[in-house]
């Protein structure tokens, strides 16, 4: 059953699912959910994709059954992402590494197809709704990245031609997905296929609105440029969009104080330990 308020007492079992958002070096929405319940498993993976999130969720259940006493939160990834079982091991890209590991004639051919990409995804998601649905656990969307695609081919030329901003297009993008969880008619002019969204608008009714759009508003970010929700970000967002009882004070400024005395990436000084999963 789909739930809008979180009581972490009420279950014995969580399971997560996402991409780096939900599992990174430094603790993330999940982990400050999950210390609060008995038994956790994060199946996150830094660059997942929604295909990827939708296999992790059926094999998780097929291993572990979810049953009454148990929570299922999937945070969604972006549509423009590939995901591929390869020589026994998920092959995962994100938007920024598809070229390094598809090609420049892949992402020519392929890359830009906003309407395909929201098609396969929405459908994925709407399937990963309906099995929630079909089984005992209690479940949760939550967005990472905004689902929806705009026609790039059209952005670039306006960016090339300064009619329009990178900064202008990241509001844009996250806006229309924050208006789409609302229930609101709002289009953007640069949508990639209304027809598409309008089809599956019910799956946004069913997501709570993107965390990455806090990051694109908060200037208080890690000194070194990292785009990822920092553990008081990932705990703001889940007193925001999901009324709940967590006790994760102390927890998340212990480990903001980490966050904030990183100056590099690669010199991250103490890393979450989180249980690995068992995966095929």
């Amino acid at each position: 059953m789909q739930i809008q308020n979180l009581i972490t007492q009420k279950y014995k079992r969580f399971f997560a699912f996402g991409c780096s958002f939900t599992h990174y070096p430094w603790p993330t929405w999940a982990d400050i959910i999950g210390r609060e319940i008995p038994y956790y498993e994060n199946w996150g993976k830094g660059g997942g994709g929604n295909q990827f999130i939708f296999n992790s969720v059926v094999e998780c259940n097929l291993r572990h059954k979810f049953t009454k006493n148990d929570l299922v939160i999937v945070m969604w990834s972006s549509c423009s992402r590939e995901d591929r079982y390869v020589d026994d091991q998920w092959l995962v890209a994100a938007t920024e590494y598809r070229e390094k590991v598809y090609g420049k004639e892949w992402m020519k051919k392929f890359a830009n197809q906003g309407k395909g990409l929201m098609i396969r995804d929405f459908a994925t998601i709407y399937a990963t709704q309906q099995l929630l649905n079909s089984l005992e656990c209690d479940w949760i969307n939550l967005n990472s990245l905004p689902l929806v695609r705009f026609d790039m081919d059209r952005a670039e030329a306006d960016v090339l031609n300064k009619k329009a901003t990178i900064d202008d297009l990241e509001n844009r993008w996250s806006i229309q997905q924050k208006m789409l969880c609302l229930g609101s008619d709002h289009r953007d002019e640069y949508l990639a296929d209304k027809g598409v969204v309008d089809f599956y608008k019910d799956i946004f009714l069913s997501i709570k609105e993107p965390v990455f759009d806090r990051i694109l508003k908060n200037k208080e970010r890690p000194n070194f440029g990292d785009k990822h929700p920092s553990p008081q970000e990932a705990l703001d967002y889940l007193n925001d969009v999901l009324p709940n009882n967590l006790n994760a004070k102390e927890f998340v400024e212990e480990w903001g104080k980490i966050v904030r005395s990183i100056k590099q990436k690669d010199e991250m000084p103490k890393k979450f330990i989180r249980q690995e999963v068992q995966r095929l």
